[in-house]
């Protein structure tokens, strides 16, 4: 009995500290103790979905805040973006711009060496420059962002979501604390949340805890 809440602390406490995982415990148990596997699985779910839930609810509560909508609505409008005084054309700026320069009189820009005739660009200052392709790191990681957003787009649709909390569960990927907070600001109801998270963490748990006896141990 003591190793079985034993399990289900550890599992708790791994729902807020992924470093500490449940499985080397549930299999240590398993082969120090002679528990049932089942019940040490089941525990060990059990207690990550309590603490899942708890962190399901605290980011729902986070973006549903009254508090937090009332600091919105009080926050002041920025202040009017004013023109600055150097902005303003020169009265006698158009008296140094060159015939065919291309400018309107009085846009206050100067005529200089390097200023194209007609281009309406200041002296000095050149085209915009062209977007740099990817590097070699950037290209590496341009797979896992689209599989990021694609996962986001997923997470977004309830008939969806509920498939992915149950992978997530089960397998790790999406790891379920990033796809528990995500989730707590979707419309996905608390039991259903619950249920997938319980569902998933019993199979994975249980198949971990039956590991020393499908090695022989």
């Amino acid at each position: 009995m003591i190793t079985v809440l034993s399990a289900a602390a550890v599992g708790l406490l791994s729902a807020f500290l992924p470093f500490t995982p449940a499985e080397p415990y549930l299999i240590a148990a398993v082969a120090t103790t002679g528990a049932s596997p089942v019940a040490l699985g089941v525990a060990a779910a059990a207690g990550q979905t309590t603490g899942k839930v708890l962190i399901f609810l605290g980011a729902r509560g986070a973006i549903r805040s009254g508090w937090l909508q009332r600091r919105l609505a009080r926050r002041p409008p920025g202040p009017p973006v004013a023109s600055h005084p150097s902005a303003a054309p020169h009265p006698h700026a158009a008296s140094h711009l060159p015939a065919g320069s291309g400018l309107p009189a009085g846009s206050g820009l100067p005529a200089g060496p390097g200023l194209p005739a007609g281009s309406g660009l200041p002296a000095g200052r050149g085209l915009p420059a062209a977007p740099q392709p990817l590097g070699r790191v950037g290209a590496m990681l341009a797979p896992l962002k689209a599989v990021g957003a694609r996962l986001v787009e997923v997470l977004d649709r309830p008939g969806q979501a509920t498939g992915v909390l149950l992978v997530s569960a089960v397998t790790g990927f999406p790891p379920l604390l990033a796809a528990s907070v995500y989730l707590g600001r979707t419309p996905m109801r608390l039991a259903t949340f619950a249920v997938t998270c319980l569902l998933g963490r019993a199979i994975r748990f249980t198949v971990v805890a039956l590991a020393p006896q499908l090695a022989g141990f």
